[in-house]
């Protein structure tokens, strides 16, 4: 009987063994399960994050492309309003200057010009300008001088009275102030003021005539250095004649004509 009860009790503790060990089989199956489906979930989680991630980048690039868009399209906007705006003014400025050229009596205007040929020569004893100097033995020989100048001349006059004398040839005087033009050095190369008659040989004639005379001032006129006397010998140490240029006092005589 004993026996029995040992073999009953055996079977029963065999058989307790076996079921923890099934329950324990199971556990470990279910927790295994559990870690599958968190590294699952979690890899999931992963991948939500990185195309929120990819979502807000993509959003950052097409606000960015918009931002742009949006500038670029402004500053063209802006380049065009200015564009237009410079074209208004030009074109306001252009009918300003019509306007005027339009209120502009061209035949009056030009009644004041003339153009035509003056010369000029030195006023007083050491006004001669000099274009060459050489040295003989030591001395200084001028070989040429500039007395009297040629020059073409633009003047622009104005008359005392503005009606013509009556009879032929008909007369008016004034005063000009001058510019004589293409000179060996310069465009303009001498200034000059003073007095003209203008004469029109017969009633009806299309050319005015100016006959003047006044004061030039020449600043280009070559001269020789400072410490240089023609016909004296070079300062001590020197061994070349030096040249320097200087305003020059000079008469002017001039005819110029004036179309009308």
């Amino acid at each position: 009987m004993r026996t029995l009860v040992l073999a009953a009790l055996s079977l029963t503790l065999l058989s307790a063994h076996a079921q923890q060990e099934s329950d324990v089989a199971v556990a470990e199956k279910a927790a295994k399960v559990a870690a599958d489906e968190a590294a699952t979930a979690e890899q999931k989680a992963r991948d939500a994050k990185a195309a929120l991630d990819k979502l807000k980048s993509d959003a950052a690039v097409a606000q960015a492309k918009t931002d742009a868009a949006v500038k670029a399209d402004a500053a063209a906007a802006r380049k065009k309003a200015d564009e237009a705006k410079q074209a208004a003014d030009a074109a306001e400025t252009v009918a300003k200057v019509k306007e005027k050229a339009a209120g502009v009596d061209t035949e009056k205007f030009w009644e004041n010009w003339g153009v035509g040929l003056a010369v000029s020569t030195k006023l007083g004893r050491r006004g001669d300008a000099i274009e060459e100097a050489q040295l003989v033995n030591g001395v200084i020989r001028v070989s040429s001088e500039r007395d009297v100048v040629p020059r073409l001349m633009l003047e622009r006059h104005w008359y005392f009275k503005t009606e013509w004398t009556d009879k032929n040839p008909h007369f008016r005087q004034g005063i000009f102030v001058g510019a004589s033009l293409l000179g060996d050095k310069k465009l303009m190369d001498a200034v000059s003021l003073g007095w003209l008659v203008a004469f029109r040989p017969n009633t009806g004639d299309k050319v005015t005539h100016n006959l003047g005379i006044g004061l030039s001032v020449e600043p280009y006129s070559r001269v020789l250095g400072d410490g240089l006397e023609a016909n004296k010998p070079l300062p001590t140490g020197e061994t070349a004649i030096r040249y320097k240029e200087k305003n020059r006092m000079a008469v002017v005589v001039f005819y110029t004509f004036t179309p009308n």
